[in-house]
């Protein structure tokens, strides 16, 4: 018995619901493995799967072999998330592979079946890089074009792992996969309330099992500004909190260099954004001079140039590994920067490409930010990314990507005109209608420049980021993925539910159980429930066996010298719970968040 799926853009689209529903079938498994969708729940689906008979057992004795030495971190990566799922502890191992094994390798000819729309060498380019495959046999064998497409394969293993009476395997299958387009994404916002480290390594981990590409972190708005600079030290000394939250520190630079290089590990790129020229009132606080004007960035200065110029440079030697820098520039108006000291003399002295005359006026300055921003952004080897309410002006249209998030037909004038757009909808619409190609009522053309999609997280806590919204970060990236993927909606939900499962046992491993008389959310961007009375809390934790949880009732991250948990946990006033899973002398995933206010 052998069923095969071959899926590719030109020939999935058209697929009659009969054989959408016929996906159930063909991915049953033989050897006792449940014929069940959800078991694997693949999430996003593969462009192209085959499913044989059969089943490779794993077992305690079996290797991940990694035949790159670039590959030995994400190996160990993989044997720790295996132990994790099945409490088997795979060894890392070189050489030769045998029977049971999994197999992780480059190559550099795995390529994609139909052409990518990415950014290499600082150009929008179509390309066939970033496919992988797996094949399972007798062993297990990812190979990819380059580190990420080997982390996005293991990732789809890690889906395939099924149960069955007590033992674990994987079935026996021929995937071949790639991205449809590169920049399949999700922003974090850590400039409106405090996000911890550890909850931004829980968002990668999301990232990671899903296949999203990047993450987004929004590091400065009104509130707060949060990258630690050593040229200005003045900077995130006064932050301030939105929605009653906990105010965003600066982050530590070691940490965040830790955390980078966390993603990389991972195959997920961090993109720095510096909200520049408008939502700058953080910055404007803590350095007036040069940064302040009314209500903007003095963008008719140059010493402000030269400051963001060190900003800039300071914060890409942190993100090496990102191509793209956000540059922020929505919801700006520009005016109020030409009435500033200086601002003639700064308008008199500067032209745009193609005029022979001065800058006239605040648009005009805007227009220079623009350009200036690439310019700087460049000489870093990254290519500038904006919001939608950058200066709009087709001088721009090569050197900039839109993330298009506006109504009102502006997403459309943009494709006209040729621009590049990342597409970030407010409302993306009921699923499976909406891919990757629409946003807020325009649908793009597959021809157009469309280099993907992104979701954002705005204004929330870290409990709020951890609780709910990094589950939620698959529902769309099956059809960023494979924008023309087919589904039913009852079927996707209940796969995502499967596979949501799959990223507690990763990222999550302590679990929360209350009994008393809760009352719901209290407050959702703060990620708040209420009780009222008293309230018990159980915790647990399934693999690996052995490990302790630790727990803090004060808001702060746990360690191995907090309070072991031992037996539930009795309250009767609010209370901040932070609980880790420790083995050994190390935290085994991240750590589990939740906040209840108590209210008669």
């Amino acid at each position: 018995m052998s069923a095969r799926i071959d899926r590719t853009v030109s020939n999935w689209f058209q697929t009659p619901a009969a054989v959408v529903l016929s996906l159930a079938v063909t991915l049953a498994f033989a050897a006792g493995v449940a014929a069940d969708l959800q078991k694997p729940a693949l999430l996003p689906t593969p462009k192209s799967l085959t499913v044989d008979e059969g089943a490779m057992p794993l077992s305690a004795g079996a290797r991940i072999v990694a035949n790159d030495a670039s590959l030995e971190p994400l190996a160990a990566i993989l044997s720790d998330e295996i132990w994790m799922v099945t409490n088997l502890r795979l060894a890392v191992a070189k050489g030769g592979a045998k029977a049971g094994d999994i197999v992780l390798s480059i190559n550099a000819q795995v390529r994609a079946d139909e052409d990518i729309l990415a950014v290499q060498k600082q150009k929008v380019v179509r390309s066939r890089d970033f496919a992988h495959t797996i094949v399972v046999s007798d062993r297990a064998v990812i190979a990819g074009w380059d580190y990420r497409a080997v982390c996005e394969g293991t990732a789809t293993l890690l889906q395939l792992i099924a149960e069955e009476g007590g033992k674990f395997v994987l079935p026996r299958v021929r995937i071949k996969d790639w991205p449809h387009a590169d920049y399949t994404g999700t922003m974090v916002d850590v400039a409106r309330q405090y996000i911890p480290i550890d909850a931004l390594k829980m968002v990668v981990e999301a990232c990671r099992l899903w296949k999203v590409r990047y993450i987004q972190v929004h590091l400065s708005d009104d509130h707060a500004y949060t990258f630690p600079s050593k040229a200005f030290p003045k900077l995130g000394t006064q932050n301030q909190a939105h929605a009653g939250g906990i105010p965003p520190k600066v982050y530590d630079l070691n940490e965040l260099r830790g955390l980078v290089a966390y993603a990389d590990a991972r195959g997920v790129t961090l993109v720095p954004e510096l909200e520049t020229p408008g939502h700058s009132g953080a910055i404007r606080r803590c350095m007036p001079d040069p940064f302040e004007a009314p209500g903007v960035m003095n963008i008719a200065s140059e010493k402000m140039y030269q400051a963001l110029q060190t900003l800039i440079g300071e914060i890409c030697m942190v993100f090496k590994s990102s191509p793209y820098f956000h540059i922020g520039c929505d919801e700006c108006s520009p005016d109020g920067a030409v009435g500033t000291p200086g601002a003639k003399e700064y308008m008199q002295r500067h032209k745009l490409p193609g005029d022979t005359r001065p800058i006239r006026n605040g648009w005009e300055c805007y227009v220079l930010h623009a350009i200036r921003m690439n310019e700087m952004v460049r000489k870093h080897g990254k290519v500038p990314i904006a919001w939608e309410g950058v200066a709009d002006d087709d001088r721009l249209k090569n050197d900039l990507i839109v993330m298009t998030w506006y109504s009102g037909g502006h997403a459309q004038s943009l494709e006209q005109r040729g621009w590049t757009v990342i597409t970030v909808p407010w409302s993306a619409g009921p699923l499976p209608a909406w891919s990757m190609y629409f946003c807020n009522g325009h649908t793009y053309q597959r021809t157009s420049n469309v280099l993907g999609a992104s979701r954002p997280m705005w204004e929330m806590s870290a409990t709020a980021l951890v609780g709910g919204y990094a589950h939620g970060l698959c529902e769309r990236q099956e059809r960023t993925w494979g924008p023309d993927n087919g589904f039913k909606e009852d079927e996707y939900r209940k796969r995502m539910a499967a596979s949501q499962a799959l990223l507690d046992k990763l990222a999550l491993p302590v679990k929360i159980k209350t009994e008393g008389r809760t009352t719901g959310v209290t407050h959702m961007l703060r990620g708040r429930d209420g009780f009222g009375g008293t309230l018990l809390v159980n915790l647990s934790a399934g693999f690996p066996s052995g490990a302790k949880i630790h727990y803090t009732l004060d808001g702060a991250e746990p360690t191995l010298q907090s309070p072991v948990y031992v037996g539930p946990l009795k309250f009767e006033k609010s209370f901040t719970l932070n609980a880790a899973l420790f083995a050994g002398n190390r935290q085994i995933g991240c750590v589990t968040r939740a906040i209840y206010d108590r209210s008669d």
